[in-house]
């Protein structure tokens, strides 16, 4: 949201560059005389652009931003400059202006505009307009008028670098910024202060801005004057304390302005007093040199706390009207406080006490009465001692202190008493009472218990340190051996070798997927074009043409992410899988890759078990079986088999087994004892690394099972390998997991930086779709200086990592370092390493999607950034975001 003043501030940048003088087509316009009669131009009038040769008086300046207001009497306009021009001037200079008039958001401005100043200067600014709550119904006619208004310091806000106060007149609330700091109205000890403020007005455009609709720009300290309250005037109304909080209840203001009378019942501190009336009670954190004590009589005018309950005040005025005794308590039994929760009432209740602990300037107790357990503080320990040796039943005397969140529904509460005499004590009971006798019992249970546990823990400690023993000795014997075998320049080449195998297998690859990716576009390119041209325009058609286009995407999205997973090593994500989907995949994937000379063949078992699996390392492992297997072919014509079944072992469990067979020339019995070895091949030098099958033997141990080859020269060549069937259980749960964690919808404000106008139009659409509420920025420059100027209107940021002028990186880390508590989540059409780039940045992102987005990861994502699906931030305006 933009205020006229932001949008002034821009047009005033704009400006500067402008060339002093008059356009020769303006010289025939008539020249305006006087600040008044620019104001009753029309905006037909305006566009015409007429001289002006008038005088006024600066009644703002600021020379930092460029902002200028000149007025004439009471009436001002807003007058665009250079800041040569600006910088000349200071507040309650008379000068004569000559510029051109210019449309404005509400009234006419002045735009590049030059000053004269008038010497000897003429009386300066003229005694502002005194607004009183009648008047800001009507915002319109106050638009640049040079005002005072008188109110109540409600909030702070801040405006960039500045920080501007909240002014409540009456019902009203007024936004104040001061063009220079004013230091004693910046604290929180200035709320609740009564002032007067002069300063030109400015109403805000957008009709939609909610509460603000009115800033007043103060030159600085000079036109703000500290006034005493006016404790007759109309600030609130004299009611009872209960209608009262009744109101403040339906209020949807952020500050509400009370007042009210009643009896001070206690006083906790210097600032701390309760007040009830016969309607209620409550809590006010009154100002320090309050003179008030239990059973005085008082007038109270006050705010209520941002976030605090309608009992919870912020007193301005505390003024002694008269004293009395302390009144009367009301007479409750716990079970009627926990169903009425009289909350900062004057009680009087009965119960046993059952601990009491002494702390330097109080004592805590805890009692109990008809099953219900409740708490007291004693805030001064005289004469307590004679009631602290055993359990007795007692009467208290004091404020109830109870939560208002759900009435009724209370577990327990707790009284705030003075002193020893809200104490009175009505028995005394022996010290072996059921009670204690009980408690002794469960200690002397519970005590054996503990030995006996730790006796046990001690004996698996022992035992388990004996089998890790043996375990380490038995690793760092492998270690010693493998020390002995390999350096660490072995290793770099191995990794090095790994990476072109896998780059190998992609350029095999290369052909096959460029052909599936062009079926894959002309399929929804295709269904857009039908789409368009379809003239019957149902919506089962339309759904029709969507849906395909929407798989076919969703499959080219798939093929890219397979291309990067071969590429770049990536640790295992498994999940609970058919492995009938990868091999078939694989298959399509295989028939467009290999010649037509090779036939493929696959013969997949029904009701296969279902297992966990990595699927892009899986189809990894399954296509260098088969490019192995066309490579084995003689004279480039063969056969190959992949076949799925279920195996169960006596021994080790249940498998899935995955068999590829060939008929090729087969291997000898001492090359198939040598195959899983690094660096072993048969192939000719240039044609093979001799890693592909012993990273593929490391894959499927990951995968926590086993490969295995039987093969005869002449004949062929046939692998199997088998994973350990999942649990169906574990299975349904992560689909129960998936299914029913889909609420994306959320009322949040986030900015969606990428420098791509598709991709930014398309994100924003389907935020907005889900409620939130979205900003954009084109690149990470942009993104930065929006967080900067709104970051308390901002609940999280969505920025891709690849755009131009500062990139999605150097931008994350510059928020990041500013406001580490803003959440950031990340996204790239590339695949992320969390950690690499989190250690790299110096923060790491609350979430990470995946270009193209998939809506429901994109949404998800996002929710868990705010801690987790169904989470929600409150919507509710907060001043200065």
């Amino acid at each position: 949201m933009r205020s006229v003043f932001r949008v002034s501030c821009l047009l005033s940048l704009l400006l500067m560059s402008d060339v002093v003088g008059v356009r020769p087509e303006q010289e025939a316009h008539d020249t305006l005389h006087s600040i008044a009669s620019v104001l009753e131009l029309s905006n037909e009038e305006a566009a015409t652009n007429p001289q002006v040769n008038a005088v006024g008086t600066v009644t703002y300046v600021d020379h930092r931003w460029g902002p200028l207001f000149l007025t004439e009497g009471t009436r001002g306009i807003y007058v665009s400059a250079p800041f040569t021009e600006v910088k000349k001037l200071q507040f309650g200079d008379r000068v004569r202006v000559h510029g051109e008039v210019r449309i404005g958001d509400i009234l006419p401005i002045i735009g590049n505009a030059r000053f004269e100043s008038l010497s000897p200067p003429e009386e300066g600014v003229s005694e502002p307009q005194l607004i009183d709550s009648s008047d800001l119904g009507d915002l319109e006619t106050l638009d640049a008028r040079w005002i005072e208004l008188r109110g109540l310091v409600a909030d702070h806000y801040q405006y960039g670098t500045r920080t501007g106060f909240v002014l409540a007149v009456a019902e009203h609330l007024v936004k104040v910024l001061p063009a220079e700091p004013i230091p004693e109205l910046q604290t929180r000890e200035a709320l609740g202060t009564y002032i007067r403020v002069r300063g030109q007005a400015h109403c805000l455009k957008e009709p939609d801005l909610g509460i603000w609709a009115l800033e007043i720009l103060v030159q600085g300290d000079s036109q703000v004057a500290v006034l005493p309250i006016d404790e007759n005037s109309r600030l609130g109304d004299g009611e009872k304390i209960a209608s009262v909080k009744e109101a403040i209840s339906r209020s949807t203001r952020r500050s509400a302005i009370v007042a009210f009378t009643g009896q001070v019942t206690l006083r906790v501190g210097k600032r701390t007093i309760f007040v009830e009336d016969e309607t209620g009670g409550v809590k006010i954190l009154a100002p320090a040199d309050t003179d008030v004590s239990q059973g005085d009589f008082v007038k109270v005018i006050a705010l209520r706390k941002d976030s605090g309950f309608p009992e919870e005040l912020t007193a301005v005025l505390v003024r002694k009207t008269g004293t009395g005794a302390p009144p009367a308590p009301l007479k409750l039994e716990p079970e009627q406080i926990l169903k009425e929760a009289p909350s900062n009432r004057f009680v009087q209740v009965s119960g046993i006490l059952r601990e009491a602990i002494k702390m330097r300037n109080s004592t805590e107790m805890r009692l109990t009465r008809n099953g219900v357990t409740y708490y007291a503080t004693i805030l001064e320990n005289a004469g307590l001692a004679a009631l602290l040796d055993r359990s007795k039943e007692v009467e208290l005397t004091g404020v109830c202190d109870v939560s208002r969140e759900e009435p009724g529904k209370l577990e327990t509460f707790s009284l705030l008493v003075p002193d020893a005499n809200g104490i009175s004590v009505h028995s005394n009971y022996p010290f072996w009472n059921h009670d204690r006798l009980e408690s002794t019992i469960l200690t002397l249970i519970a005590g054996g218990l503990v030995c006996g546990l730790w006796i046990v823990t001690l004996r698996c400690r022992i035992r388990s340190q004996r089998e890790s023993l043996v375990t380490l000795q038995r690793r760092a014997q492998t270690q010693s051996e493998l020390l002995e075998r390999k350096t660490d320049s072995f290793e770099l080449q191995k990794e090095q070798l790994v990476q072109a195998q896998k780059m190998e297998a992609v350029g095999r690859l290369a052909g096959g997927i460029a052909h599936d990716f062009n079926n894959l576009l002309a399929v929804i390119t295709g269904n857009i074009a039908m789409f368009k041209l379809d003239e019957c325009k149902g919506t089962s058609k339309i759904s029709h043409y969507i849906i395909a286009a929407e798989s076919a995407a969703a499959r080219a999205a798939e093929l890219v992410r397979q291309m990067l997973g071969f590429s770049r090593q990536s640790t295992l994500r498994l999940e609970a899988k058919n492995v009938n989907d990868v091999v078939s995949q694989l298959f399509e994937l295989l028939k467009h890759s290999f010649d037509k000379t090779i036939e493929l063949e696959k013969e997949l078992a029904d009701d296969l078990w279902l297992v966990k699996v990595d699927s892009t390392h899986l189809e990894q492992v399954l296509l260098n079986l088969c490019v192995n297997a066309r490579d084995a072919m003689p004279e480039g014509k063969g056969r190959i088999t992949i076949c799925t079944r279920n195996h169960r072992d006596r021994d080790d469990g249940d498998f899935v087994a995955i068999t590829i067979r060939d008929n090729g020339s087969g291997m000898s019995e001492e090359v198939r004892a040598k195959i899983f070895e690094p660096f072993f091949t048969t192939k000719n030098p240039g044609k093979g690394t001799g890693l592909g099958l012993a990273m593929s033997h490391g894959i499927i141990k990951q995968h926590e099972g086993r490969i295995e080859c039987t093969s005869q020269e002449g004949i062929g060549t046939c692998f199997s390998i088998y994973l350990p069937r999942t649990k169906e259980s574990e299975a349904r749960e992560e689909q129960k997991n998936a299914a029913t964690d889909r609420d994306f919808r959320g009322n949040e404000r986030v900015l969606v930086v990428d420098d791509e106008t598709t991709v930014r139009t398309v994100a924003r659409g389907v935020l907005r779709h889900y409620g939130y509420h979205v900003e954009t920025a084109q690149d990470g420059q942009d993104a930065l200086e929006t967080v900067v100027s709104k970051r308390f209107e901002l609940d999280l940021v969505l920025m891709d990592l690849t755009m131009p002028k500062m990139s999605g990186n150097e931008a994350f880390h510059r928020i990041k370092s500013i406001y580490p508590d803003l959440p950031v989540v990340i996204c790239s059409g590339y695949l992320v390493d969390l950690d690499a780039f989190a250690r790299e940045a110096g923060f790491r992102p609350e979430g990470f999607v995946q270009k193209p987005y998939q809506i429901d990861e994109m949404l998800a994502t996002i929710r868990g950034a705010f801690g987790g699906l169904g989470d929600r931030t409150s919507g509710d305006v907060h001043v200065g975001r």
